[in-house]
């Protein structure tokens, strides 16, 4: 336990980093947030778009009753008020040939064991052999060496690991995969529940995290760009700031959540993986018609996931290379609105975000480069979605990397 008066700086104020300031603050610190930006979240703000005249998140991300440490932090915050549990089931679209189908434990798993419903074609054997290839694979070959081509592969594999990995499974690593899907199956049908936000991201996720820290009375900086650090053999001394340089007393400490990229800027030697992988979200200012249920995977065309609430439609392409800005509004909304059942309608106003660095490109080579949460310096840790922490570039991810760094400061 630290003492009372040592006080923790965490530099970034994402999800990882707003962990990290909770974790410090429950164990006696006096915390301190600088974000560079004049806003906190991270890829999980949400903001009102000045087009639509709408609420719309950064990015769109499905939660999972079963991501405990979602949970954890939902409740520590009472964010828990800003979502619902939808059942665990996951209604789908196969935009070429028209089929509809859901995936997922109907009726809340009830009876013993429960029987899941699986896409057309794809049977439950098949699905065992297909983990029992994935749980042998060697974790330096791509998930996609142990998915054989065929339905079950087209309509569950490649969406799930797009949508988890953000990557293509034929690049995908496998280790984190494995570790998110096993820790999700283990919590039985109830950790299969979507965690749905109808607010939005922030109200759910961020804005209760900061009333929180502010309770606690924690320090938050937004705007305060932190520039450099100085750096002594065996800890840091200082951080320097834009608006001018703090000292770090003797027992204070440092936990840098920042990128990958702006993290190697202020820690001289530091490797980290190379390069991103980006999601691009279209949102369209939509009322009606609306989606039987609040969210749906999609197959066969651009789009994969559609999240609907408040007034607005998102489109969701995950692992999405360069492309033509310019008529993909006009795809997406054609296959948003073939699951609409309004073909032909002319599109809605839409805004497109494209988060190019949304994640670090997880493929075998980068989880080999990923840095554990110590450093070589005592007093600073690493927090972020792209550390060591054995799970994907995710929402679970990114806010078990605050608690490991402020657990890793001792």
């Amino acid at each position: 336990m630290p003492r009372p008066h040592s006080r923790l700086h965490v530099v970034g104020g994402g999800l990882a980093g707003l962990a990290a300031a909770l974790a410090g603050s429950r164990a006696g610190w006096a915390v301190e947030v600088w974000e560079a930006s004049p806003g906190f979240g991270g890829r999980c703000r949400s903001f009102v778009d000045p087009v639509l005249g709408r609420r719309v998140d950064n990015g769109n991300h499905l939660l999972l009753a079963g991501n405990r440490a979602a949970m954890r932090h939902l409740a520590e915050t009472g964010g828990d008020r800003a979502v619902r549990l939808a059942p665990a089931r996951f209604p789908c679209l196969d935009l070429e040939s028209g089929e509809r189908w859901e995936v997922g434990v109907p009726n809340g798993g009830v009876g013993f064991p429960p029987r899941p419903s699986l896409p057309p074609g794809v049977a439950g054997g098949g699905l065992l052999r297909d983990l029992g290839r994935l749980w042998r694979l060697k974790g330096d070959a791509p998930l996609g060496d142990a998915l054989p081509e065929g339905p079950a592969r087209r309509l569950l594999w490649d969406p799930l690991v797009r949508a988890v990995m953000n990557m293509d499974p034929d690049e995908a690593a496998a280790p984190p995969f494995r570790r998110a899907l096993g820790e999700i199956l283990a919590r039985g049908p109830g950790g299969l529940r979507p965690v749905l936000f109808p607010r939005g991201l922030a109200a759910a996720l961020v804005d209760p995290a900061l009333d929180t820290l502010r309770a606690r009375g924690a320090g938050l900086h937004p705007g305060r760009r932190v520039v450099g650090l100085d750096l002594g053999r065996e800890r840091a001394l200082g951080l320097g700031t834009r608006g001018g340089t703090v000292a770090l007393a003797a027992g204070d400490a440092l936990v840098v959540a920042l990128p990958p990229s702006g993290a190697a800027a202020l820690l001289p030697g530091l490797a980290v993986p190379e390069g991103h992988s980006p999601i691009l979200g279209a949102h369209f200012a939509l009322d009606a018609p609306r989606l039987p249920v609040p969210f749906m995977g999609l197959v066969g065309g651009t789009a994969e996931w559609l999240f609907q609430h408040e007034g607005v439609l998102s489109a969701t392409v995950s692992a999405a290379g360069a492309a033509d800005d310019a008529a993909l509004p006009a795809r997406l909304w054609a296959d948003a609105a073939r699951a609409l059942g309004c073909e032909g309608a002319p599109p809605p106003p839409a805004r497109l975000v494209r988060e190019k660095a949304a994640t670090f490109r997880q493929t075998p080579a980068g989880e080999a480069l990923r840095p554990p949460a110590r450093t070589r310096w005592r007093n600073v840790a690493l927090a972020g979605d792209w550390t060591r922490t054995g799970l994907p570039a995710t929402i679970e991810g990114a806010l078990r990397s605050g608690a490991s760094a402020v657990r890793a400061l001792g």
